[in-house]
């Protein structure tokens, strides 16, 4: 679905005098990524009005001709009535922002208020009500202009060269340590939101929809680093709508568990669904682990405990080239007991082959690895996530 139509590009927008800066129009441009948006069926009877979001291109009218950006957030109709008439959909107008645009704009200003440089800087803001002819009459819309950084999303990260992967990382510890001195630290790691700037060496965060306040749960680690490029898998939408949010454990709901997985796929309240475990690819082999029962023992445990400590009835473990999915159940062979069930090994680079008969041997190697979380997406969707494992911890894994 489209929100934002041909005739956003062209359009000029007016902000006014803040800060003691003057007023200024600002001429949109092409658009510069997708657009996101957020949107139920009217009969969920949803708390906060549904919106879109997309950042454009932008140049101020008369200025020096440098490109900053727009951020755009705008109320759109509840699924389901799209097609209403105009005044029926301006019944759902509404001026309160929705939690991911308040906490965007608080995010920049506070990265701004600070002078970080390892994302966009806020220039003005504006929040108005939409035009008569607009999808909610009298909805909201909210304008971000701010600077525009350098550099592209990063892509096929794991194919680079390890040079080039290095460079990268060093970097990205940079833009994080520079973020979180700054007080804010994203919690998004969609592979849009940060951008590889390959001149300067240098990475960007755009994006902060989702942030937390910097503290010692977020400081820099490895696991920083591996949320931001196993979420080079992107989100994958599965049944109803569900969604696999990759996010760093620390932003998650997490009360009560002591040792912490590298990942978690999220839900909606935070809530862990399936937990992984990642591995640096140019210090692991996970095909040598599981080939060698000291080490297939060792990378089990770990996994073996998280997903005992938060309930969840899949786990992953991954080198971002390699990934085994892992399931606890009940065994086969003994009824009162708990058993980890594994998959093959799934290469990042396995491309999806259509495959006839129910016959399970027949798939190996004919399926995606996106196939494999869409799969983990629908037994969530259904309602299959959380095990019911009755083993004590000391029955289940050996912590060494």
């Amino acid at each position: 679905m489209h929100w934002f139509g041909n005739f956003w590009e062209g359009m000029q927008i007016d902000f006014p005098e803040r800060d003691g800066k003057p007023a200024t129009t600002w001429k949109l441009g092409a658009k510069l990524a997708d657009e996101g948006y957020n949107q139920w069926p009217i009969t969920v009877g949803p708390t906060y009005p549904a919106g879109a979001w997309v950042p454009f291109s932008c140049m101020e009218v008369g200025g020096s001709g440098t490109e900053h950006v727009i951020k755009i957030h705008m109320q759109i109709p509840h699924g389901g009535t799209e097609s209403d008439r105009l005044r029926s959909r301006a019944l759902q107008a509404s001026d309160n922002l929705p939690e991911y645009a308040k906490d965007e704009l608080e995010g920049l200003k506070t990265l701004t208020t600070h002078g970080c440089r390892s994302t966009p800087a806020l220039i003005n803001f504006m929040q108005c009500k939409q035009e008569e002819d607009m999808w909610v009459p009298g909805g909201y819309l909210l304008y971000l202009l701010m600077t525009k950084c350098p550099g592209k999303p990063i892509e096929h990260f794991r194919q680079q060269p390890y040079s080039k992967r290095e460079e990268i990382r060093q970097a990205l510890e940079v833009a994080h340590k520079e973020s979180w001195r700054c007080g804010v630290v994203n919690d998004d790691y969609s592979s849009d939101n940060l951008l590889w700037d390959d001149v300067n060496k240098k990475c960007y965060f755009v994006d902060f929809k989702s942030w937390s306040q910097a503290s010692s749960l977020n400081e820099w680690n490895e696991r920083s680093l591996k949320g931001w490029f196993l979420q080079e898998l992107e989100e994958v939408p599965g049944g109803g709508g569900w969604l696999l949010k990759f996010g760093d454990f620390a932003s998650c709901n997490h009360q009560g568990v002591v040792r912490t997985p590298d990942i978690a796929c999220l839900a909606d309240d935070g809530g862990i669904r399936v937990v992984g475990e990642v591995k640096t690819p140019w210090c692991h082999d996970l095909t040598g682990a599981m080939q060698d029962p000291a080490k297939r023992q060792k990378w089990l445990g770990q996994i073996a405990e998280y997903m005992w400590s938060t309930r969840c009835k899949y786990g992953f473990m991954s080198t971002y080239e390699e990934t085994v999915f892992i399931m606890q159940d009940v065994d086969f062979n003994d009824a009162t007991r708990y058993a980890l069930y594994s998959s093959n090994i799934i290469r990042h680079n396995t491309k999806s082959q259509k495959v006839r008969g129910p016959i399970a041997a027949v798939y190996e190697n004919k399926v995606s690895l996106r196939e494999c979380f869409l799969f983990l997406s629908l037994e969530i969707g259904a309602g299959s996530w959380q095990s019911a494992n009755p083993m004590p911890a000391n029955q289940w894994y050996l912590r060494r």
